[in-house]
């Protein structure tokens, strides 16, 4: 062995590469690609006589072989200590807990590391899960990490396996928030937890496998995890809190559950974590509701950790709860932590200086005015040794500091454009804050694309953040498209095998289009669903939904036999089943087959799809009676109220205004809530001209209160036109010539002309003349001019505009689909053909839960 480490010495290859390493690895998962070094770094902490002062690797490893490391700890004066070679085979990768003590024998065999104390296995395991709940009782990440690195000041766990166990689950609690927002500081915790967990075994004759179940579930192997879980405590009895978590994790769980758990009064914090990742599979648009009625305000402002994950729906629906003072909670975190382990060199105190500066805008979500230096260090850092290491290190939180301003300056620029009226001055801001020094960045901070891809590469693959990691796919097909190493690329894919960053997911995606891969898709898709379970699985085949049908070999692969494997494998996963659905996949995937395939996944979860666009499908179909069925079912959950509200009711007063149904449209203004426009139309075709003044100078008086003096205006100019309406029943008069000039040169309230022209009966060419602007402000109005004029190909193409960007209103959503109806000669759908799909039984959405769960009515 020492022949392969003096050639890899002579030829310049075995290097310390810094604390930003990214080993090239094949079908590694996070964990596992950092653990041979990590490894190696505890085994020099060990030994305890502190003569190793760098560790020094090199990584042979391809697709389908074995995987060789070269190991190398050197002394203050740059001589070899020690050296191993740790091997392994692609299989055991796949074994678990097996695969991570056969590398730790081999890294810690050179070394005269003491024996840890014997101890039964009852003793480890009650050290393991006190090491849990003590770093459990933490919120943030970097709280957690600090239980770990206090107890090991405390309490050096050399030689004692009590200790090394407890520190092992102080560890990989310390990791749990990889579930919400994946940073590199996750990779580094877990990798040193599962050596401290492979050393704390060596204390007993036989190894204590449900202990690595919550360290493989944090890897992304969750089919292993559940599989090492089997022996662990029962959830009956005498257990905590946290282990009842656990094992919700770690057996068969839906994700109603998971909603249970964390709406339990004093179960909140604890099961947040992995309320995030479950909810990925439904229920992510009930944060805003968990956020509000789970946690207490002085609670919310330690989840700084969270507000990456937010989407900008997320952001925009919950800005009165995140403030500037969160994000500043972050850094000032990062910055105290770094001050604990000692004095910074002078550059990296500067650094942190400048990071910990509260004088920026706080009237924004972050203060970024003084941090380009620190962001510029992440495009040019530093070659430093790699130190043994038990816990963490100041290099460490460095990069965890970095690693968090550029997440929470990603976070920034979604949320200004979220809910900034003048984003495009707000961005610019935040661009000049960084411009002179990393012009690149500021770039990227003016643009709608991820990050640019002149960051380092080796800088951003070891990066476990979902936002940096985002600009590999681009250059995938950058490379693609210059006839470059395509074989390159493929190998970056499987450095971030089962990442939870979502570069594996878009990254295999962007595979199907490679002429001749080395892995086709079904063995990609395969391999995930067997080695990272559903969620992995629900993740890629959400991504193959958003790309569209994708043909390779001549062969449509998300077909209906797609359908039934995801189906089978996520069955949980409603969310990515209803992106699936909704896809054109085959001929004759029309509407109705949509709306039929949707419902009985609403049904599963009501929280999880939308009551507005399944009813918009059975419509389109002509599937009346389905749509008046469906909404009559849904009516009663308070699901998506705002919606039910402003679209759902609206359409359904509209079918029944089309249908001459005059109690179905008052029942559909009472289920508006009185929505302000539906309460007008309303009083308009029914002839109640003075609850529509009433209701259009209540909207005008709404909208000056509110500020919205745009808002304002148009209603002022509706108040204006419908002074001149009743002359639309006066044909021939100059009245009804000033009233149609008045109201038809507008193109805010197309509605109203359409329920003009329907109150006063006018014939085609005189509701031509109403209608017919010179230039149409939107495609559902030059639908309507085609309408009148009996242009049917001309209404297609812009039906089909509509339907395929959302009409702007539940009033059109019903109108189009009637006038193309009328246009081909169509009846609706026989009753036949159109089965109520609502299950027996009582239907209990999970917001309803929440709500009953916290004593809201």
């Amino acid at each position: 062995m020492k022949f392969w480490i003096v050639l890899f010495l002579l030829a310049g290859v075995l290097v310390a590469r810094g604390q930003f390493y990214a080993p090239a690895t094949h079908f590694h998962d996070p964990v596992q690609r950092l653990f041979p070094v990590e490894a190696a770094r505890v085994a020099a902490w060990l030994d305890g006589f502190g003569d190793a002062t760098s560790v020094e690797w090199e990584v042979r490893s391809g697709l389908g072989r074995d995987t060789t490391w070269f190991l190398v700890w050197k002394d203050a004066k740059d001589a070899v200590m020690h050296e191993a070679t740790v091997k392994y085979t692609e299989a055991s990768l796949k074994s678990g807990a097996p695969w991570f003590r056969e590398v730790w024998q081999q890294v810690a065999a050179p070394w005269n590391i003491p024996q840890p104390g014997e101890a039964p296995v009852a003793a480890l395991r009650d050290a393991f899960w006190q090491g849990m709940h003590a770093a459990d009782t933490a919120v943030t990440r970097l709280g957690k990490v600090e239980k770990a690195r206090a107890f090991a000041l405390e309490h050096p766990p050399r030689g004692n396996s009590r200790d090394a166990m407890e520190l092992a689950g102080r560890m990989t609690q310390a990791g749990v928030l990889a579930l919400v927002t994946p940073v590199t500081l996750d990779s580094l915790v877990l990798a040193r937890a599962a050596a401290w967990l492979a050393y704390a075994e060596g204390g007993t004759e036989q190894p204590v496998a449900e202990l690595w179940a919550p360290l493989l579930c944090l890897s992304g192997r969750a089919p292993l995890a559940r599989a090492a879980w089997q022996s662990a405590l029962p959830v009956e009895g005498k257990v905590s809190l946290l282990q009842q978590t656990w094992a919700l994790v770690l057996r068969k769980n839906t994700v109603r559950d998971w909603f249970a758990q964390v709406a339990t009064p004093g179960h909140a914090l604890v099961a947040l974590p992995f309320l995030a990742e479950a909810s990925t599979a439904q229920g992510s648009g009930l944060w805003p509701q968990v956020w509000r009625d789970c946690l207490k305000p002085d609670l919310r402002l330690q989840l700084h950790d969270f507000i990456p994950r937010l989407s900008v729906i997320d952001l925009k629906v919950m800005a009165q709860h995140i403030t500037p003072h969160m994000a500043m909670q972050a850094r000032r975190e990062a910055t105290e932590a770094l001050n604990r382990l000692g004095p910074l060199p002078e550059a990296d105190a500067a650094l942190v200086d400048m990071a910990s500066n509260e004088k920026g805008d706080k009237q924004r979500l972050l203060g970024l005015a003084d941090l380009a230096p620190l962001l510029k260090q992440g495009f040019t850092p530093k070659i430093k040794a790699l130190r043994p290491v038990a816990t963490i290190t100041q290099q460490d939180l460095l990069l965890h500091l970095w690693d968090s301003e550029m997440m929470q300056l990603n976070a920034q620029r979604r949320a200004i454009r979220t809910l900034q009226t003048n984003y495009r001055a707000e961005v610019e801001k935040l661009a000049a804050a960084v411009e002179k020094l990393v012009p690149d960045f500021a770039a990227y901070a003016r643009s709608e694309a991820d990050p640019p891809a002149t960051l380092r590469g080796e800088r951003t693959e070891f990066l476990g953040s979902h936002d940096l990691t985002a600009h590999s796919l681009p250059s995938f097909y950058k490379t693609l498209r210059e006839g470059g190493d395509v074989q390159a690329e493929e190998d970056r894919v499987h450095r971030f095998w089962l990442a939870r960053s979502g570069v594996t997911l878009r990254a295999l995606i962007s595979f199907l289009q490679v002429p001749e891969p080395r892995m086709r898709f079904e063995e990609y898709a395969g391999r995930l669903l067997e080695e990272g379970g559903s969620v992995h699985a629900s993740q890629l085949f959400s991504a193959l939904a958003s790309y569209g049908a994708i043909i390779q070999g001549g062969r449509l692969l998300a077909d209906e036999d797609w359908l039934r494997r995801i189906d089978e494998a996520c069955p949980d996963m409603i969310e990515t089943k209803r992106n699936i659905a909704v896809r054109p996949w085959a001929p004759g995937w029309h509407s109705l087959k949509v709306a039929q395939a949707l419902e009985p996944l609403f049904w599963q979860a009501p929280d999880s799809l939308d009551t507005t666009y399944i009813f918009w499908r059975y419509i389109e179909a002509g599937a009346f009676d389905a749509a008046k069925r469906f909404y009559s079912q849904v009516r009663g959950l308070r699901v998506d109220e705002s919606d039910f509200k402003t679209l759902m009711a609206p359409s359904r007063w509209t079918l029944a205004f089309l249908e001459n149904d005059r109690a179905s449209m008052d029942a559909a203004v009472a289920d508006s809530r009185e929505h302000g426009i539906l309460v007008f139309y309303h009083a308009l075709v029914t002839g109640d001209d003075a609850t529509a003044l009433k209701t259009i100078e209540k909207g005008i008086a709404d909208r000056k209160e509110a500020g919205k003096p745009e808002k304002e205006a148009h209603w002022t100019r509706l108040k204006a036109f419908m002074a001149h309406a009743p002359a639309l029943a006066k044909p021939g008069t100059p009245e009804y010539e000033t009233a149609m000039a008045s109201i038809k040169k507008d193109t805010m309230w197309i509605e109203l002309q359409w329920f003009l022209q329907q109150r006063y009966q006018l014939p085609p060419p005189e509701a031509l003349r109403l209608v017919g602007h010179p230039r149409p402000a939107t495609e559902e109005q030059s639908a309507f001019i085609y309408y009148l004029k009996g242009n049917r190909p001309k209404f297609e193409e812009k039906f089909r505009l509509c339907v395929g960007s959302n009409a702007r209103s539940g009033f059109w959503r019903v109108l189009l689909p009637w006038m193309r109806m009328q246009m081909r000669g169509e009846t609706p759908l026989p009753a036949g053909k159109q089965p109520d799909l609502r299950p027996a039984g009582e239907i209990e959405p999970l917001s309803a839960l929440i709500r009953r769960l916290r004593g809201i009515k």
